[in-house]
């Protein structure tokens, strides 16, 4: 294996770990009818919603904000979703 393949390989794996951790730390916010959301960054200041588990930023932390179902999801013991494997 030469170490030009293994460059390639490396630099992937540093791709797609840097889009999850930008994925996950950013708002999820998405209007209805635009493909673009908020992109505003959510690791320092951002809040979980407990109705549908995902992170928002201070602008969209309200479920009535971002459109959350404001029934309580039903959770296991462990704190997941229940119904969900």
């Amino acid at each position: 294996m030469s170490s030009e393949g293994c460059a390639e390989e490396v630099d992937e794996e540093e791709i797609l770990l840097n889009s999850v951790i930008k994925e996950t730390w950013t708002c999820h916010f998405t209007p209805k009818g635009s493909p673009i959301g908020c992109k505003e960054d959510t690791k320092v200041v951002g809040h979980d919603c407990k109705y549908c588990r995902l992170r928002f930023c201070i602008k969209h932390r309200a479920p009535e904000t971002h459109g959350c179902n404001p029934k309580p999801v039903k959770l296991t013991k462990h704190g997941r979703p229940k119904g969900k494997k």
